[in-house]
C-alpha cells in the first residue's frame, strides 16, 4: 500500500491530537487536584463558621444549639423564626395572625 503525502500528514494530525488529549487529560488531573483540596477546605471552613453561628444564635436566644440546627435543617436558613404558625425548636409557636 502506496502512502500519498495527504495520508501521511492525516495519520500524523491524529496521532498527535491523541497524544494532546492525553497530555491535556493528565495535566489537568494534576492542576485539578490541589483546586480540590483547596474547595474541601473552604467547605470545612464554612461548616465551622455555620457551627460557631449555631452556637452564638443559641446564647442569644436560649435555644440548644442543636435544636437550632435541626430547625434549619427542617425550615431552611431563609425560616423566619417566630412567622406565623411557624413550631419553634422549644415547642413554642410564632405570634399570632391579627
Amino acid at each position: 500500500m502506496k502512502l500519498t503525502k495527504q495520508d501521511l500528514v492525516q495519520l500524523i494530525k491524529e496521532e498527535l491530537e491523541a497524544q494532546d488529549i492525553d497530555a491535556l487529560i493528565m495535566g489537568m488531573e494534576h492542576v485539578m487536584a490541589p483546586i480540590e483540596d483547596l474547595l474541601n477546605q473552604q467547605i470545612d471552613a464554612t461548616r465551622d463558621v455555620d457551627l460557631s453561628l449555631d452556637y452564638l444564635t443559641s446564647a442569644m436566644t436560649g435555644e440548644e444549639a442543636h435544636l437550632m440546627k435541626q430547625f434549619q435543617s427542617a425550615m431552611g436558613r431563609g425560616a423566619a423564626r417566630g412567622a406565623p404558625g411557624m413550631i419553634l425548636p422549644s415547642g413554642g409557636s410564632g405570634p399570632e395572625e391579627s
